[in-house]
């Protein structure tokens, strides 16, 4: 087993990640915030753990995995992942997948003054984060992805600590109201287009064609793919193709016939989307997996 490390953030700003420290954020017991937004797969997260941090991972886009303990949890768009303080996790040797993610440190070591919360406050939010029950938490609605982006602009942009300290405070509250709700279930068109796409994988799938067996104009048809899946139906139809290949090499078919097998025009093509969603090319793949043939 890959022995864990002590992973602190760093500063970051680029085009697709920012990631901010105490230093700059100089609110309270955030030990960082961070905006990633992947246009291509990138590196799985190794075994680590954060000293006396509580990490709040939310997937505004895309399907990612993490590993805590020995389950892998898959999460999609609205779904938020905590782990506690010192507990090691990982992607499990998964790649970051196409998506985008906001994520956060709370560090407990002093919490009288945690979020710039009285010390009753900040003791009654520590306490209860300390007593969720799972891992993986659900909170698909606009509201609460406003607040994280709310609370990240204010301290990325206009750099007000307590604009974004008092957005982030409620955005965790209101997670922890989710730890009691039941899961949204898909509507029925919503459900039947998603099976339609798990049983029709070797086909092209065109947006338009999917929409009209939702009677939904192909507009709409995204809009209420995304609202309830948290990705949209491309990156998903996407992903699952790629994940259906995968196997397809493992058992030895050749790259060219599982490219037109699942629906892609040229083989160049597939290598393209299988790449954007592994960080490596098929016949890399192959190689990893040669002893599974």
């Amino acid at each position: 087993m890959e022995e864990a490390i002590h992973l602190i953030d760093v500063p970051v700003y680029s085009a697709n990640r920012n990631v901010l420290t105490n230093a700059e954020l100089k609110i309270p017991g955030l030990k960082m915030f961070g905006k990633h937004t992947m246009t291509t797969a990138v590196s799985p997260l190794p075994n680590h753990y954060h000293k006396n941090c509580f990490e709040i991972t939310y997937v505004s886009d895309g399907v990612i995995t993490f590993h805590v303990g020995e389950k892998d949890y898959k999460l999609r768009g609205g779904d938020v992942f905590i782990t506690f303080p010192d507990e090691v996790h990982s992607t499990n040797l998964t790649p970051m997948s196409v998506g985008e993610i906001y994520w956060f440190q709370l560090d407990i070591t002093n919490p009288k003054n945690l979020l710039f919360l009285n010390r009753a406050a900040s003791n009654t939010l520590v306490n209860h984060l300390l007593h969720l029950e799972q891992h993986l938490l659900n909170a698909n609605s606009k509201e609460m992805l406003l607040l994280l982006k709310k609370s990240f602009d204010a301290s990325f942009h206009s750099k007000n600590t307590f604009l974004s300290a008092s957005y982030l405070t409620v955005f965790i509250q209101k997670l922890l109201e989710c730890n009691t709700l039941p899961k949204t279930k898909l509507s029925m068109d919503m459900e039947s287009s998603v099976n339609y796409i798990l049983t029709h994988l070797k086909e092209e799938l065109p947006l338009d064609t999917l929409a009209k067996l939702c009677n939904l104009s192909t507009s709409q048809y995204k809009q209420k793919f995304k609202a309830q899946m948290g990705v949209s139906p491309r990156n998903f139809i996407n992903f699952q193709k790629i994940e259906a290949s995968k196997l397809l090499l493992e058992k030895g078919m050749d790259i060219t016939h599982v490219a037109m097998e699942l629906g892609f025009n040229t083989s160049s093509y597939f290598s393209v989307v299988f790449k954007r969603y592994n960080t490596y090319s098929p016949s890399e793949y192959i190689k990893r997996h040669k002893p599974n043939f």
